[in-house]
């Protein structure tokens, strides 16, 4: 029997929320029900939640977990610094797929920010119990003057150990600032409008 695969980009946690709307038309009908027959579920290399991993098993789905393993780096240290009392300050996209991943780890104590007016707004109970993260697909031009805003501050909040971006990301950027000035524009807008699937549905066709 011929089988076919669907990429469907989910923008939340839940199992029913899809931003590919060509993906999700079979299913814009009607929940995602338990019968659906959905053998393989493969996460990503963004990642995801621990609610979408814990969902998975108990639907007994068969599961091939691409996620980045820098990605797993950055959820390891979220859970680190939940299990010592901190405020995580997490410096990203807050609809990207690795934000919602991370920020599911510890969701009562993450912030987010893309910005330096988003971290002057900031209000935290304890400022001397914080630590930041950072989205791993932005590059180091994205987050350096936002991270030295927060220390700024808040001189006592603590980094990840070592380096959390990228690493392609960052060679992609020494790439891109090498290119001609004319050509930024047609790359700027391929690089924006450039797919990014989150989950791969393997089923069997009818």
């Amino acid at each position: 029997m011929a089988r076919r695969s669907t990429c469907i980009t989910k923008s939340s946690t839940t199992p029913t929320s899809w931003n590919n709307s060509a993906a999700a038309a079979p299913f814009s009908s009607k929940p995602l029900k338990k019968s659906l027959p959905i053998p393989v579920l493969v996460f990503s290399a963004h990642g995801v939640p621990p609610t979408v991993r814990q969902e998975a098993k108990d639907r007994s789905l068969r599961v091939i977990d691409a996620t980045c393993p820098l990605v797993t780096k950055v959820h390891l240290e979220a859970l680190k610094f939940a299990r010592e009392k901190r405020t995580i300050i997490l410096i990203g996209h807050k609809d990207h797929q690795e934000i919602v991943g991370t920020s599911g780890e510890a969701p009562d104590r993450t912030l987010v920010v893309d910005s330096i007016a988003a971290v002057d707004a900031l209000h935290v109970e304890d400022p001397d119990k914080l630590a930041f993260l950072t989205q791993t697909t932005l590059s180091l031009y994205d987050t350096q003057e936002i991270v030295a805003r927060l220390r700024q501050r808040f001189p006592k909040i603590i980094g990840p150990a070592s380096d959390d971006i990228c690493y392609a990301r960052k060679t992609a950027r020494k790439r891109w600032n090498k290119l001609p000035k004319t050509w930024t524009s047609s790359s700027s807008l391929a690089r924006r409008t450039a797919p990014t699937p989150t989950v791969w549905w393997n089923s069997p066709s009818a």
